[in-house]
């Protein structure tokens, strides 16, 4: 199924802070490019967070990166309380959505995590988990957010990490991305990151993403890419401080129009 990052939700009433309105709309892949999220409803699903470009890796650990830092866990959430249903039977009677959500990226009722601030679409609760359940596999919108995260520290890197197992026996497959909202301001810094086609079994696995350049409201998204419907648990995120103190780059100086004086702060 193809899913755009902005891709707009189909409703009547809309949020003016999240700007105009379009059909589609795609992610440039520059890292620096700042972007406007599509006006959506109260009560509809957010757009999805899903980049046009190709995803930069599939790799699902990030154990190399703790080789050049302390961890430093930031955020984790384990889903105790969706407590109704079951794996295989997810409680999809309950819904977990909030009647008038402020904004889409935020609409989840806070009784059902530890922390407030999660987005969702087409998820319910099951024995523990979070179930991202569309077994027809046509609901667009499916998808689960994080929080908005202050992960300016340590150099802006983070690492998503869950556990996720598919509904039946297939295999499924996952986009995961992260963006920067500043605190849901109307422009949104998409991660050069993006991880598609990561593949999703029957069987728990513990996953694992880098993304770079994330600062004080950044979100990450999970994204069904096929056969949608799955289980996620134990969600982390953490940074890595590193063992060896980073330079603070500087404005340069003596511009010549051939060379110019590169300045940093030294190390502390």
């Amino acid at each position: 199924m193809n899913k755009t990052f902005l891709s707009v939700a189909l409703a009547v009433l809309s949020l003016p802070a999240f700007g105009q309105e379009v059909k589609s709309r795609s992610i440039a892949p520059a890292s620096s490019a700042a972007v406007s999220p599509v006006s959506v409803a109260r009560k509809a699903a957010a757009p999805k967070l899903v980049s046009a470009k190709k995803a930069l890796s599939s790799e699902t650990s990030a154990s190399w990166i703790l080789e050049y830092g302390e961890r430093v866990d930031v955020f984790s959430e384990d889903f105790s309380k969706m407590t109704t249903g079951s794996i295989g039977d997810p409680d999809i009677n309950t819904n977990i959505i909030l009647d008038n959500p402020d904004n889409p990226w935020t609409n989840v009722d806070p009784a059902y995590t530890d922390q407030p601030g999660w987005g969702a679409w087409a998820a319910y609760p099951a024995d523990g988990t979070v179930a991202i359940f569309d077994e027809d596999g046509i609901d667009e919108y499916a998808h689960i957010n994080t929080p908005m995260l202050d992960l300016s520290a340590n150099d802006g890197v983070a690492v998503l990490e869950f556990r996720a197992r598919t509904h039946r026996r297939n295999n499924s497959t996952l986009i995961i991305e992260a963006a920067e909202t500043y605190h849901m301001s109307p422009t949104w810094k998409i991660m050069e990151e993006a991880y598609s086609e990561v593949d999703v079994t029957p069987e728990w696995q513990t996953y694992q993403f880098v993304f770079r350049g994330c600062e004080s409201s950044t979100i990450f998204n999970i994204v069904p890419q096929s056969f949608p419907s799955i289980y996620i648990d134990d969600l982390k995120v953490f940074q890595v401080k590193p063992y060896i103190g980073m330079p603070k780059s500087l404005p340069h100086s003596d511009y010549t129009g051939t060379s110019f004086t590169a300045n940093w702060e030294p190390v502390a």
